[in-house]
């Protein structure tokens, strides 16, 4: 059978009624329609095993809307954990609008060690970017421009000065001072940089790939590949084509809509380890793609018998009846 990408919702948790899922789902399948498509963080933890027998923990906090790639007939197992609304996507119009697959990987399984292999990569991928952001910060030290946020009043400065740059450790000591001249800076930055991407663009396609990262099992319920299964797609915010970033913040209107739907979930505060920020703060919306609203691409949409001539009525006959 033909396969397609599904976006279904909303989440059924222990117990929802059912009045409460159908009203639900017809404000999300109005705001996809009247909006666009909505982006939510969630915060990824890994825990990477050090030789000491403790762990290290990286937090990924990703900003996405995920899709799964599926026959009709899988549908029917699927909506049973996501929802009994559906909206349906032919593979190539995604693909556009610039859809990638998860990226899944294993956590450590205990004492096997080589089983880490998995989380160590994103971990290192942490690292990177971490490094390529230090690479950022010492460029701007080389630029009037930064000086002069610290300092209207600059108007230059001299690449002789010397500058103090810090190590501190977790509790703010400083732990390794370097004293080090901007033009040395400068001349350390030509280097790394010829023929090199910019810096941002690197933390930008670094920041993406974090977001794909997924764990392939279900640790908290001991379920092995439970995720693996899914063939996950997803949307990732962050990204900018001829200069105009595809996705945008919710305004106070789009956030009250959302958290009158499910409050605890919207009003969740999240940490990365950095910052804390509530979920309906960082959640952002895809409106339109090729000057066309996001809904345009939608090539049908599934919902339950009893709103299906309700739905009929306002979206046409894309609208099917969702086997449950």
């Amino acid at each position: 059978m033909d396969r397609h990408f599904y976006h279904s919702f909303p989440r059924i948790r222990p117990g929802d009624e059912r009045g409460k899922i159908i009203a639900d789902g017809m404000t999300i399948l109005q705001s996809v329609f009247e909006n666009g498509l909505i982006l939510a963080p969630e915060i990824v933890t890994w825990k990477q095993p050090l030789l000491d027998g403790s762990y290290r923990e990286i937090k990924n906090r990703q900003v996405r809307i995920s899709f799964t790639e599926l026959t009709e007939n899988d549908l029917l197992e699927h909506s049973k954990h996501f929802g009994p609304f559906s909206i349906e996507f032919e593979i190539e119009a995604l693909r556009k609008v610039g859809v990638l697959p998860v990226i899944y990987m294993p956590q450590h399984l205990e004492d096997k060690t080589i089983s880490s292999i998995g989380t160590t990569i994103v971990a290192q991928m942490h690292d990177i970017k971490h490094t390529i952001s230090l690479l950022h910060d010492l460029a701007q030290y080389t630029s009037i421009e930064y000086w002069q946020k610290q300092d209207p009043n600059v108007t230059k400065f001299s690449p002789d000065c010397v500058l103090t740059l810090q190590n501190k450790s977790p509790d703010g000591k400083i732990e390794q001072p370097f004293q080090i001249s901007i033009k040395t800076i400068e001349d350390i930055l030509k280097f790394i940089s010829y023929r090199n991407a910019p810096f941002e663009l690197m933390i930008g396609v670094l920041s993406a790939a974090q977001t794909l990262f997924y764990p392939t099992d279900d640790q908290i319920h001991n379920e092995s590949l439970k995720y693996y299964g899914q063939r996950e797609w997803r949307l990732i915010s962050g990204i900018t084509v001829a200069g105009k970033t595809q996705s945008r913040m919710l305004n106070e209107t789009e956030k009250e809509k959302l958290i009158s739907i499910n409050k605890d979930f919207w009003l969740k505060e999240l940490s990365d380890g950095q910052r804390n920020i509530r979920r309906i703060d960082e959640t952002v919306i895809i409106e339109s793609f090729d000057n066309k609203p996001i809904s345009s691409l939608i090539s049908c949409i599934r919902v339950p018998a009893e709103v299906f001539e309700d739905c009929k009525s306002k979206y046409g006959d894309i609208v099917k009846i969702q086997n449950e």
